[in-house]
């Protein structure tokens, strides 16, 4: 009986090594000589199945007029917390939607905004960074699901406050994140001028690791490369359609990133030292020129100069990557029909758990407790307003 026992774990172990063997690798990702690189199967298949079923929308009413809802959090009590760049102010709802306040207004001083950046709710505070105005302010969350977050203080970010940062010809440092043990993820990248001067020129991102009881306390934890610029009269920016690189952290600070010419993603220790890969075959569509130029939307000189430019032959192989509150990786992968995303959902490891296609226009913003929430744009008045859907994943017994 042991004997039979073995045999089959051989045999296992050997059809898992065959179809492991049978992925070849590209060059430029053999080259790279990666440890601990778990390479999956170009037609795996997920092992679960999603269905995301409308629930509530949050948005436009006889108490609101959102400008521009350009972040969004959502809080344990399911309260909705919509960033306003437009309005300078965050709106908050209540979980069936009707409005219960804004917090914040239009202003440099304590608890007041020149521009909505990123959003973050640790323990039972909300903290939302201002990158104008070099602040983070920060908000006590309220048991009761009825009140609003009550300003508590601000803090300031800027390059003024730290040793050695911004570095020559880096701009000046924005807040990434904040960790878990309060420490922040500061990032900063070459100046686009330097693209100016010279189109060719290749520029990095840098992300520090910053004490804030101790300013001289800053680490260089990353580094990415930065994407190919197109380069006009008024413009110095990336295309849609060149790679890029793309940054998310789990629930334990580990820093996972990827090149978006490939789905081969890296994981690093929270400072930053490489402990392992996954990687999946995947097929770029064709990139022609039309598409180019209409990725450009509606800019007549970036449209003019995507026209004479020398394109990459394909679309890279993803567009976005998130990690969920329950840590699980989310990709969009760039599929033939550019209206829609092929969203892959990952756990830790890589292993595929689902795949589904969701259109390009509900921007997805947020995945967290249990709930997706996606920007949806009203054709006929133009407004946008976020959908909350709920998540029903289902494991499928093979």
């Amino acid at each position: 009986m042991k004997n039979i026992l073995f045999d089959i774990l051989i045999f296992v172990i050997c059809i898992g090594c065959s179809n492991r063997s049978a992925v070849d690798l590209p060059e430029h990702i053999k080259n790279q000589d990666l440890e601990n690189l778990t390479i999956y199967q170009a037609d795996v298949q997920p092992n679960q199945t999603i269905q995301l079923i409308r629930e509530q929308a949050f948005g436009n009413s006889e108490d609101v007029l959102i400008g521009n809802p350009s972040q969004l959090e959502a809080d344990r009590s399911g309260r909705v917390y919509i960033g306003d760049s437009q309005q300078k102010s965050i709106h908050v709802f209540q979980p069936d939607g009707n409005y219960l306040s804004s917090i914040g207004r239009e202003g440099q001083g304590p608890g007041e905004f020149q521009w909505i950046g990123n959003m973050q709710i640790l323990s039972d505070e909300l903290f939302i960074y201002d990158p104008n105005s070099h602040r983070l302010n920060v908000f006590r969350i309220p048991e009761n699901s009825n009140t609003a977050p009550e300003f508590l203080h601000s803090v300031v970010i800027s390059g003024d406050n730290f040793e050695g940062i911004p570095e020559a010809n880096f701009m000046s440092p924005r807040l990434y994140r904040i960790r878990n043990d309060g420490s922040l993820i500061l990032f900063s990248r070459n100046s686009i001028f330097q693209y100016r001067q010279d189109p060719e020129f290749q520029g990095v991102t840098r992300y520090y690791l910053v004490n804030m009881e101790d300013e001289t306390s800053i680490d260089t934890i990353f580094e990415m490369d930065m994407p190919e610029h197109i380069v006009t009269e008024w413009f110095t920016i990336p295309a849609p359609f060149n790679a890029r690189g793309l940054m998310a952290l789990s629930s334990d600070d580990r820093i996972f990133s990827v090149w978006t010419d490939d789905i081969l993603i890296k994981v690093h220790s929270p400072d930053g030292v490489y402990e392992r890969s996954f990687y999946y075959p995947f097929v770029n569509h064709d990139l022609n020129r039309e598409d180019a130029i209409n990725s450009m939307d509606d800019h007549e000189q970036l449209q003019k100069a995507v026209r004479s430019m020398e394109l990459p032959k394909t679309w890279p192989a993803l567009d976005r990557m998130f990690i969920d509150d329950k840590d699980r990786i989310w990709i969009a992968t760039i599929v033939d029909d550019l209206d829609i995303f092929e969203w892959w959902v990952m756990n830790e490891e890589g292993e595929l758990l689902t795949r589904f296609n969701w259109p390009r226009s509900k921007q997805i913003v947020k995945v967290k407790n249990g709930k997706l929430y996606a920007r949806k744009t009203e054709e006929e008045t133009g407004l946008e307003e976020i959908v909350r859907y709920d998540i029903k994943m289902k494991t499928v017994f093979k």
